[in-house]
């Protein structure tokens, strides 16, 4: 049987230029859970409308859900840029399901690329001070976690980052 999706799919073969057609493939795709389509399709999307904010949202979601660290941080970047409000709200927690997924890499880059946009968001230096000590990185651990007390002194996690940072130095 013939789908929506595989017609869309076939358009966008016969011309990868035509935007409605991935627009349409990505978005179904998203809907199937068919995360690797939706990245192409929107990937696609973005190469034909560089400033389109929701194949830009699209590609990202698709990618985190994929846990493709190689294409998310681009993309991550590209959500910073269009929709910056984003960073401190959804890339963080973004970030926190990939240590928790033990996908460490993929949480560091994520997080470099929140603390590149927003230099004063402390529970990102904790995020990244926790990251960092896992995968064994005590400098990056030490500088992240000071950086996070200079910023938030009074914060909730301040006692486990001093508590870390004494076990570090």
């Amino acid at each position: 049987m013939v789908t929506a999706l595989d017609r869309f799919h076939e358009a966008t073969t016969v011309d990868p230029d035509f935007a409605d057609a991935s627009r349409a493939v990505a978005a179904i795709a998203m809907e199937l859970r068919e995360f690797d389509t939706a990245a192409d399709a929107a990937e696609n999307l973005v190469r034909l409308q560089p400033d389109n904010a929701d194949a830009i949202g699209t590609a990202y979601f698709a990618e985190l859900m994929l846990a493709d660290i190689d294409r998310l941080i681009p993309s991550a970047k590209r959500l910073a840029d269009v929709n910056p409000e984003v960073v401190s709200n959804e890339m963080l927690q973004h970030a926190q399901v990939l240590f928790d997924g033990n996908e460490l890499d993929g949480s560091r880059r994520l997080l470099e690329v929140i603390i590149e946009r927003e230099p004063d968001l402390a529970p990102a230096f904790f995020q990244l001070g926790l990251t960092c000590n896992m995968s064994g990185d005590t400098d990056c651990a030490v500088d992240a976690l000071t950086r996070f007390l200079e910023l938030a002194p009074e914060s909730p996690d301040a006692a486990t980052a001093r508590s870390l940072l004494d076990y570090l130095e």
